[in-house]
């Protein structure tokens, strides 16, 4: 489809170059004419391959201006009524052409194309010179349908009029380019008799195309020369980092919402405060904000892209977005789960304060009435039935007070809490090694939990091994059973497990 597109804007400016021999030789238009309208047709068409995704309309409009500018010279001493007719109904469209190919808003482009059509052929069909007081031996004219010359003059008012509102509107847009094509009309509208305005607005329309193409090329080259360089060397920051020559660059990426920005693996971005910061945008949107040095030059990329660069470049902006993404939900999620942990530290030390302790003075207080019985005494049974349960009670809420976070854990650390834990669990466990040192409280937490399931499914052997900033939990002899809240507990640590015959949990120490 590009290829076809293409194609139709070299075949459209081959079209109007055809007319030029024609053209060339029906009318004696000079050096200066001839050169210019040469000059505007070579631009439209070198425009048309350097930036090929200009507007159809604007590169038309442009290579247009060549055949009429050729036609609005053929007003010399040699014409004949009709050439003249033709070149000045040319004339306007010289004006208006020129400015439209140098217009963006569909608004200005269709003022100024109508100014043009009523200043030129519209005032063409009511003016015949013959009738007209100033034009001095001047025949007839066929084509003037309502001969009105005074008409005449008026509506080419109103066509220039509507040609400059047009210029106007882009100038208000705040589009500068075009003021040099408002400086022009006014020059014709004085003096509408010269052809320096005509030949100065296509001069200044080339100059300006030959200026944006130029541009865009050197876009063009500098994002292939990116794009290779993001292929073969890596991500944006690397790219730019090399082709500005600015180790100190980086590159950030807006949020989802846009309320912040992030780098690559969507860790929230931390500049230097010396730094410049320049925006990268891609058809208006924002695509990166680049962090560098003060004499350092950042491309625009904001150029004529096809599809697929566009796609590779808003790729790594996509890919930073969701690791932020990611980033927030794992926060949530252990955030999640620390505020499940405070809670259930807070019910085992209610627990362990609380119910354990008046459990204990009831006991102590049975054994006391027990004590004060005699031996033969048929309530004494009952006591010491009452003591039994008791003791059961204290040691079902001494089971539950210590559950992920017994009081040694958090005293001494993991390894005499699981030694501690193996030898309440009664049956023979192989202990290959545990930690010496302290390691962070999540850590021993998550661990621990991990050591006490295992040994609620009957493991017989245990091993915790820490290497690389890595804690590796491995429980060998497990029966299977549910998972329960332990995946989530050693995933919001950004660990991983695997639960099943054998369990190996792998729990980041630096949390």
């Amino acid at each position: 489809m590009k290829r076809s597109i293409v194609l139709a804007r070299a075949g459209t400016v081959a079209v109007v170059a055809a007319f030029l021999p024609a053209a060339l030789q029906r009318t004696n238009p000079g050096l200066v004419v001839a050169v210019g309208a040469l000059a505007v047709l070579v631009t439209a068409g070198a425009a048309i391959w350097l930036a090929p995704t200009e507007p159809m309309s604007r590169a038309i409009a442009l290579a247009l201006c060549a055949p009429m500018l050729i036609a609005a010279a053929g007003n010399g001493a040699t014409a004949t009524a009709l050439t003249r007719a033709f070149a000045d109904a040319a004339a306007p469209l010289v004006l208006a052409l020129a400015g439209v190919s140098l217009m963006r808003r569909r608004t200005a482009i269709t003022v100024a194309t109508v100014g043009g059509l009523v200043a030129g052929p519209a005032r063409m069909l009511i003016y015949d010179p013959f009738l007209d007081p100033a034009c001095q031996a001047c025949g007839h004219v066929g084509v003037a349908v309502w001969p009105h010359p005074e008409l005449a003059q008026t509506v080419q008012t109103v066509g220039l009029g509507l040609v400059l509102i047009g210029v106007a509107w882009e100038l208000i847009r705040g589009d500068r380019a075009i003021v040099g094509v408002g400086v022009c009309i006014t020059m014709f509208a004085l003096d509408r008799s010269g052809q320096a305005a005509l030949v100065l607005c296509c001069g200044y329309a080339t100059a300006v195309w030959t200026t944006r193409s130029w541009a865009t090329w050197r876009r063009r080259q500098a994002l292939r020369h990116l794009l290779t360089l993001h292929e073969h060397e890596g991500g944006l920051t690397d790219i730019l980092r090399q082709t500005m020559r600015d180790p100190g660059l980086t590159v950030t990426f807006p949020t989802t919402d846009g309320g912040d920005f992030v780098d690559v693996a969507g860790n929230p971005a931390s500049p230097r405060p010396e730094q410049m910061t320049t925006d990268l945008f891609i058809g208006g949107e924002l695509l990166a904000r680049v962090h560098h040095g003060a004499r350092t030059a950042v491309p625009d990329l904001d150029a004529a892209l096809d599809p697929v660069a566009g796609l590779i470049l808003q790729n790594e902006r996509s890919t930073a977005q969701l690791a932020a993404r990611v980033h927030e939900l794992t926060r949530a999620r252990t955030n999640i789960v620390r505020v499940g942990l405070g809670q259930r530290l807070s019910i085992e030390r209610d627990l362990h304060d609380g119910v354990q302790q008046q459990l204990l003075a009831l006991g102590l207080d049975i054994r006391l009435a027990i004590g004060s019985l005699p031996d033969d005494s048929p309530d004494r049974a009952s006591l010491e039935e009452a003591l039994a349960l008791v003791h059961e009670c204290v040691d079902g809420v001494r089971a539950i007070s210590t559950g992920v976070s017994p009081p040694l854990l958090a005293t001494r650390g993991l390894r005499p809490a699981v030694d501690a834990l193996v030898r309440r669990h009664g049956t023979p466990v192989d202990i290959g090694g545990l930690p010496a040192g302290r390691l962070p409280p999540d850590v021993e937490r998550a661990a621990y939990a991990v050591v006490a399931e295992a040994l609620a499914r009957g493991a017989t052997s245990l091993r915790a091994i820490e290497q690389d900033g890595l804690l590796t939990v491995h429980a060998a002899g497990a029966v299977e059973g549910a998972d329960g809240v332990l995946p989530d507990l050693v995933a919001a640590l950004g660990g991983r497990i695997r639960l099943g015959s054998s369990i190996e949990a792998v729990i980041p120490c630096e949390s």
